[in-house]
């Protein structure tokens, strides 16, 4: 035997290790909310060898909209199984769910009766699953993903890798719980009654106007989001645990130019009475919707005009359900401050309680005579509830919480604090039931994993200087631009020459969203073509068109350039050999693919978020 002593390859494999490592690659370059879509195709591909079983479980996985529309089509034959091989293949399931989980015969009885999450989390614990290292506890969905974690073992038993198989397994988790969770469908939605204004007490109603005032209703579900009840972006494939980042590039326009069509509306009609107008945009989250999403829905609501927020959350369907809170004047958007300047830090004020969530736990700090800092665990309300208390009784001023939140923190989590903080009675801002009655949602900078392919994007805000456009993407970075909303009108400052990417134009199996994300993640080596001096220091620079050939890994073969309007000789050859050697999300149907990567050249970016 030539082999190792201990290795666990057989000699005839199901799968092959190459093309599981493939996928696994791919899987970590694009956004969770895809990896559903292109995960169970993948893996039948790699492995031709597959258990039924397994098939028979992942092939019916579908969207949860209509229940009847496949990710893709089935690829098990429709003939009925007769008595025997239905035996057999519930032999073989019982089988290879027993190797995963050697605890399998306690399971009749392991959380019977609980909640769909409760039974869950006992049956992740009986299996002790935690051991695969493949799914955390903490973000655990409402299934226990028996399936996902036996074909883990599967992979084990065919000698892969288990860092070959974790991303793959990963991924398939996140199918499972997307199947088991289902959606909420829009027409379901409901905004409960809120104290201190004319709200709408039934989703889909008309907005509330006259006197000025207005109240706009922006739904996030899991299959779009909706302006009182018009949907205005559709989310495509499985939104496994909330992740809407690949939607931006397309929702935010389409955001931002809805609102700003009903408050023009609005506009017209307190003009024409002689009213101020004021806007109110009351967010429905009907989805695991992340922190991020939230803030950008937030942004582009006050870019269309709507200055006052309010939340409201349905609670059924959750891991966590909280009461819905809603708090009319009560929220703002803090954009001026940036991480780690603590001399301009409204957080590190006496009568302020900072807090900051993330996936880790949850920090709260204060400054009462001498700082004060403590960590908790994830979601300790509780903890919240009493530091507050203890600040406002320590100091009588007190009235501010100021959050940030990073990671995955769901908008759930987010309200859960801000109605520990506040305190669960505080109506209106002088309600002497409130603890903090002020809640700052604090805008940062969201780092995605780079290594992984990810991109550095970050919540700020719109401004109207600078309309977007179907097919453009703006980075929504206030130290990018260097003014804001107040200021809207008036210029971008010369500071540094930055690069605006478009998204390209492709011919082949090759998500678009995902190339533009790849090139924006790799700007640096662009960005360093254009600081030589060559060019003056206003106003827009110039535009381009880099064509890429890809072969059917997603490598570049060839880098050419296309139209150019920048002015010189060095700058375009040298930001087309920057794309040399670069490697893409690997297309689909593993053919070659075309892409035109559209760039615009202008001052008044910085050259480090760009």
């Amino acid at each position: 035997m030539g082999g190792c002593q201990g290795e666990r390859r057989p000699s005839t494999p199901g799968c092959e290790p190459e093309a599981l490592d493939r996928l696994g690659e791919r899987l970590a370059l694009i956004p969770v909310s895809e990896r559903g879509r292109q995960v169970w195709p993948g893996v039948e591909g790699a492995c031709p060898r597959l258990p039924e079983t397994f098939r028979r479980h992942f092939d019916p996985m579908h969207t949860a909209e209509a229940g009847t529309r496949f990710l893709r089509e089935s690829s098990m034959p429709e003939t009925p199984l007769t008595k025997a091989r239905e035996e057999a293949l519930a032999a073989e399931r019982v089988a290879l769910e027993a190797k995963a989980c050697p605890a399998r015969a306690k399971l009749r009885g392991v959380g019977r009766g609980d909640a769909a999450q409760a039974r869950a989390e006992a049956v992740f614990e009986t299996c002790g699953f935690d051991r695969f290292g493949v799914v955390d506890a903490q973000a655990l969905g409402p299934t226990p993903g028996v399936m996902s974690f036996a074909l883990y073992q599967w992979f084990l038993d065919q000698g892969l890798r288990p860092a070959s198989a974790q991303p793959v397994v990963r991924a398939l988790y996140g199918l499972e719980a997307s199947a088991a969770q289902g959606v909420t469908r829009p027409s379901g939605l409901r905004l409960p009654e809120v104290q201190g204004g004319p709200w709408q007490a039934e989703w889909g109603q008309e907005p509330q106007r006259g006197g000025g005032a207005e109240t706009i209703v922006i739904g996030v579900a899991a299959d779009g989001i909706f302006v009182n009840a018009e949907q205005v972006h559709v989310f495509e494939g499985d939104r496994a645990y909330g992740d809407y980042e690949a939607d931006y590039p397309v929702l935010i326009p389409q955001l931002y130019d809805e609102l700003e069509r009903w408050s023009l509306g609005a506009r017209e009609a307190a003009a024409a009475t002689g009213d101020e107008w004021v806007g109110t945009a009351v967010l429905v989250v009907d989805a695991p919707a992340p922190y991020a999403t939230v803030i950008n829905v937030l942004h582009s609501a006050r870019g269309a005009g709507y200055e006052r927020y309010a939340f409201a959350v349905e609670p059924e369907g959750f891991r966590n359900r909280y009461v819905p809170t809603h708090a009319p004047g009560g929220y703002r958007v803090l954009d001026d401050v940036k991480p780690g300047d603590r001399g301009h830090d409204s957080r590190y004020a006496p009568d302020t309680l900072s807090l900051e969530l993330m996936n880790s736990g949850l920090t709260l700090r204060s400054r009462v005579g001498l700082d004060l800092s403590a960590q908790h665990p994830r979601g300790s309300t509780e903890a919240v509830a009493q530091w507050a208390e203890t600040l406002r009784a320590l100091e009588p001023k007190a009235r501010r919480v100021v959050i940030s939140a990073y990671d995955t923190i769901t908008t759930q989590e987010l309200l859960a604090a801000i109605v520990a903080a506040r305190g669960p009675e505080c109506g209106a801002a002088e309600d002497p039931a409130c603890a903090l009655p002020e809640a700052v949602l604090l805008t940062e900078y969201a780092h995605e994993d780079e290594s992984a392919g990810g991109t550095i994007y970050v919540s700020g805000r719109f401004a109207h200087s600078e309309r977007v456009f179907p097919g453009e993407v703006l980075d929504y970075s206030d130290e990018a631009r260097g003014y804001g909303h107040e200021d809207a009108d008036s210029e971008p400052p010369k500071t540094a020459l930055g690069v605006r990417v478009i998204v390209p134009e492709v011919e082949g199996a090759v998500d678009a969203l995902l190339v533009h994300r790849v090139v924006r993640a790799r700007l640096s080596g662009l960005l360093a073509c254009l600081d030589d001096g060559t060019f003056e220091e206003t106003g827009p620079v110039g535009q381009l068109i880099v064509a890429l050939a890809l072969d059917g890994e997603g490598a570049v073969q060839s880098a050419t350039l296309g139209e150019s309007t920048v002015p010189g000789d060095a700058a375009a050859p040298c930001v087309v050999r920057s794309f040399e050697g670069q490697r893409f999300p690997a297309p689909l149907d593993g053919k070659p693919a075309s892409v035109r990567v559209p760039l615009e050249l202008r001052w008044g970016y910085e050259p480090a978020t760009r």
